[in-house]
């Protein structure tokens, strides 16, 4: 892309910044002035971060990318094209890393399963609490 600028990299330590750690590196995306922010965080703490730090930030564009890099650098294998297209890539994933995948996987999929059950005895007590004032005599 003719134009195209990148006005910086950074990769800080795997371990959580101390604060004036993290003050520095927003002064340094602050000079850099980028038009756009690809944050190569494992989820859910690249949307932790982004979302924590948006409006000081300033930029117009942020994206957490998650491990997307190790996919485009061929640093971590995708499932067959097969798999890809039958929805399999997540099995698939879990199998190629089961030790870092599976806890996160339940923990996803659990949160998923309480969600959909209090919404549903949401929606079937504002059901019911219809049908036992419909039934009452007027008074």
């Amino acid at each position: 892309f003719p134009g195209l600028r990148i006005v910086g990299v950074e990769s800080p330590p795997f371990r959580p910044l101390t604060p004036e750690e993290h003050q520095a590196l927003v002064a340094r995306i602050h000079e850099a002035r980028p038009d756009l922010l690809f944050l190569a965080v494992s989820q859910p703490n690249g949307e932790l971060w982004i979302s924590q730090n948006l409006e000081e930030l300033n930029i117009p564009v942020c994206v957490a990318i998650g491990g997307s890099l190790d996919f485009a650098a061929g640093r971590i294998r995708r499932a067959p094209r097969w798999m890809q297209r039958c929805g399999l890539e997540t099995p698939f994933r879990i199998l190629m890393e089961p030790r870092r995948l599976t806890p996160r996987y339940t923990r996803n999929a659990l949160f998923l399963i309480r969600m959909i059950a209090q919404d549903s005895i949401a929606a079937i007590r504002q059901r019911c609490g219809r049908l036992f004032t419909r039934s009452r005599a007027p008074g």
